[in-house]
């Protein structure tokens, strides 16, 4: 082999003389890797990684700890809609909030759960979870340490703009005169 050949080796890699060679190699086969004619002219075949879109290498969601009964529960109780803004999460990316944080003593329970759009980084649920909004806590989308989420009630509103409060309790059932009321 001549300098010269070395040097057009190291510029363009490893090559392959054909293309069902290259196609038949171990990176090729293991996936991740395109055969792709040589760029710089010298006649052989070589491999390219394969850069996918991040859309399409998404994680799978981690186990949030609930079982599918209790999110239907969740969703079913607050109508399959956000309840800081009213409008629907079908079709769109939503979460259940904890409404007092686990790191503070809160339960994966539904009386510590609302169903807000968004994820933790976008959308009510980031606007929630920042606590730049005071009335995100009046309104009960938050709950202190040292608070019982099921004493504290939820402001619920459509998508029109009205609403009301009510209470949410460990069925997955409202109660509208109070927490007590709904127990009894």
């Amino acid at each position: 082999m001549t300098l010269t050949q070395r040097a057009e080796i190291r510029k363009c890699g490893k090559r392959f003389g054909t293309e069902d060679e290259a196609r038949h190699s171990k990176l090729a086969l293991a996936g991740g890797h395109g055969v792709v004619p040589c760029a710089y002219g010298c006649g052989g075949w070589h491999l390219e990684r394969i850069q996918t879109p991040a859309r399409m290498t998404r994680k799978p969601p981690k186990d949030d700890g609930l079982t599918p009964a209790v999110r239907q529960m969740i969703l079913e109780r607050d109508g399959y809609a956000c309840v800081c803004c009213g409008r629907t999460v079908i079709g769109q990316q939503y979460s259940l909030q904890d409404r007092k944080r686990r790191s503070q003593g809160g339960k994966r329970v539904p009386t510590n759960l609302i169903t807000v759009l968004g994820s933790g980084t976008t959308g009510c649920h980031e606007r929630i979870d920042s606590r730049r909004d005071p009335h995100d806590e009046a309104k009960g989308y938050t709950v202190r340490s040292h608070d019982d989420p099921a004493l504290i009630p939820v402001m619920y509103f459509s998508e029109g703009g009205s609403g009301f409060t009510a209470w949410l309790l460990a069925d997955g059932s409202l109660s509208f005169d109070g927490p007590e009321a709904g127990a009894a």
